[in-house]
């Protein structure tokens, strides 16, 4: 940190990267050089996973592979030999785990069998995708790449919203969207949209959507939107390539995250909304870690187990603005009936 002779921060530019600065990535030295300049050594990122992305011209291939190799040993009834680079597992002897890290192992595909923690990087199915408005054309793009004609079978359900763009409905839209909601509807995917106009627009925000499709506290979810966020499951936001992914073969590839345990005591006063809870929570953790966003990059388990879908879901929503990577809410049976109960 640099700062003035009053103690005050100053921001400096120490380097740039100006339009036109052309960058030469030397895949043998593993290092990035601007001209004859070496900036700096990338080796740790050339993992055994990258390097087999780029000796078979892609992702695509290996994702694809993995598939159809895990799916043929299965129906076979033979072991899945180790043709590819095997993913980075973390296992510690006699350690329990979090809610995160028991529905990665329950999800998990093609790993050696031991139980994962924190930091193994996994293949695991997922139950519910969702497609979001903006991303989407990118999204049915790669789906065309891949030649994926339907949603995988082993999806529960998928969604494509229409959210984003209601509420900007220019020439642009309108040209676009009905073309996205075909698609994704012919693909398989409930659409905001119906193509033949058989049901009025759906302009509920995606992760709400998806939040009223998932049941399953086990399930594993994928948006793509930054606030997919859960009162039941896990979510995670993501990227257009790899919720296009996640519909065609039913799986993504990740790492295990960290977790941070939040829990409350006492009664919620009457005059009290939910969103007081969530807003104390985030101040007192800043003043218990001085100020440090300990949430950042991790999931945020709360294990109280009574909490309501509609309030658990405004707790997880609010984690997406803490930069949290997902948020789980672990329900008791009688609150998880109940709450769908209320989404009937």
């Amino acid at each position: 940190l640099i700062v003035d002779e009053d103690g005050d921060a100053i921001l400096k530019q120490l380097y740039s990267v100006d339009t036109g600065t052309v960058l030469t990535i030397n895949t043998k030295e593993k290092k990035l050089y601007n001209g004859d300049k070496e900036l700096m050594d990338i080796s740790s990122a050339y993992t055994p996973q990258k390097m087999e992305f780029m000796k078979a011209g892609g992702s695509y291939a290996i994702v694809f592979g993995k598939k159809l190799q895990t799916f043929a040993a299965n129906t076979l009834g033979v072991p899945v030999l180790k043709v590819f680079a095997p993913s980075q597992e973390i296992s510690h002897k006699g350690q329990g785990l979090t809610a995160v890290e028991k529905i990665f192992n329950k999800n998990a595909v093609g790993t050696s069998g031991a139980t994962l923690h924190a930091g193994s990087y996994v293949r695991v199915e997922v139950n519910i995708v969702g497609s979001q408005d903006t991303t989407g054309l990118m999204t049915s793009q790669e789906l065309e790449m891949m030649a994926a004609k339907v949603i995988s079978p082993i999806v529960d359900g998928g969604y494509q919203s229409g959210c984003h763009t209601a509420s900007v409905w220019d020439d642009k839209s309108k040209e676009n969207i009905p073309r996205l909601m075909k698609f994704m509807n012919d693909f398989g995917l409930i659409t905001a949209r119906h193509p033949d106009h058989k049901y009025k627009p759906m302009t509920d925000v995606i992760h709400k959507v998806l939040n009223d499709l998932t049941v399953d506290d086990w399930a594993i979810i994928i948006g793509g939107d930054s606030h997919t966020r859960m009162s039941k499951g896990v979510a995670f936001g993501a990227d257009s390539g790899t919720v296009a992914l996640a519909l065609a073969t039913g799986e993504a590839s990740m790492p295990i995250p960290e977790s941070v345990k939040v829990t409350f005591k006492g009664e919620m006063k009457p005059h009290m909304d939910f969103r007081d809870v969530v807003h104390a929570t985030q101040s007192q953790m800043l003043k218990k870690f001085g100020g440090e966003n300990v949430f950042q990059s991790r999931i945020i388990e709360v294990h109280i187990g009574t909490l309501l879908a509609d309030q658990a879901f405004t707790f997880t929503d609010w984690t997406a603005e803490m930069k949290a990577k997902a948020s789980i809410c672990i329900s008791e049976p009688e609150t998880l009936i109940q709450s769908l109960e209320i989404a009937k």
